[in-house]
C-alpha cells in the first residue's frame, strides 16, 4: 500500500472509530436526559393529581361543614344575619386554604420547570463537552498514527538505503533529495553500490581507481 494511501486509510479508520464512539456517548447522554425528564414530568403529573385531590377534599369539607352549621343554626333558631356572618367567615377560611393549596402547587410546578431547564442545560453542556473531547482525542490519535507511520517510513527507507535502494526516501523527501542521498552513499560505499547495481563499473573505476573485485 502506497504511503499516501496508507495514511488516508488510517485517518479514515480513526475517524470511523471516534465518530462511532461519539455517537454512542451522545446516545447515552440523550437516554439519561430523556429518563430524567420523564421522571420530572411524571412527578409534575403527580403534583397536579395531588392538587386536584386536595382541592376536592377541601371543597367537600367546606360543604359538609356549611350544611352542618346551617342545620345547627336552624335548630337553635339563630337569626339569618348571624348565620350569614358565620357563613362569610367560613367562606373566607375556605378561600384562604384554597389559595394556600394553589400557591403550593404553583411553587412546586415552578420548581419542576426550573429542574427541567437545568436538566436540559446540563444535557446540552455535556453533549458539547463530549463532542469537543471526542474531536480532540480523534485529532490526537490521527496525529499519533501519522507520526508512527512516518517513523515506519523512515525506518523502512533506511533499511532499503542500506542496499542502495533510496526509493523509500524519495517517497518521503522527494526524488531530488533521494538522488543526492544516493550519490553520497555511492561515494561512501562504492563496492556495495556496484554490487547493488546502482553504480557501473566505469563509475567505480573512476571513483576508486581500479576495477571492482
Amino acid at each position: 500500500m502506497a504511503a499516501d494511501n496508507y495514511l488516508e486509510y488510517i485517518q479514515q479508520m480513526a475517524e470511523e472509530m471516534y465518530d462511532a464512539k461519539r455517537e454512542r456517548r451522545l446516545q447515552e447522554l440523550e437516554n439519561a436526559y430523556n429518563l430524567n425528564r420523564d421522571r420530572l414530568e411524571s412527578a409534575r403529573a403527580g403534583l397536579k393529581a395531588q392538587h386536584t385531590e386536595q382541592k376536592n377534599a377541601l371543597s367537600a369539607s367546606y360543604e359538609k361543614n356549611r350544611r352542618s352549621v346551617n342545620e345547627l343554626n336552624a335548630a337553635k333558631g339563630l337569626s339569618s344575619g348571624a348565620s350569614a356572618q358565620e357563613a362569610l367567615s367560613r367562606m373566607s377560611e375556605y378561600q384562604r386554604d384554597s389559595a394556600r393549596l394553589d400557591s403550593a402547587y404553583t411553587a412546586a410546578n415552578a420548581e419542576t420547570d426550573m429542574k427541567l431547564s437545568e436538566l436540559e442545560q446540563k444535557y446540552r453542556s455535556d453533549a458539547a463537552d463530549a463532542i469537543a473531547e471526542n474531536d480532540y482525542e480523534k485529532a490526537a490519535a490521527i496525529m499519533q498514527q501519522y507520526r508512527d507511520a512516518h517513523q515506519r517510513q523512515i525506518t523502512e527507507a533506511a533499511m532499503k538505503a542500506g542496499y542502495g535502494d533510496f526509493s523509500g526516501y524519495a517517497e518521503i523527501y522527494g526524488d531530488e533529495a533521494a538522488q543526492a542521498m544516493l550519490e553520497f552513499w555511492k561515494a561512501k560505499n562504492p563496492l556495495l553500490a556496484y554490487r547493488a547495481g546502482v553504480m557501473t563499473e566505469e563509475e567505480y573505476i573512476a571513483l576508486v581507481g581500479k576495477r571492482p573485485k
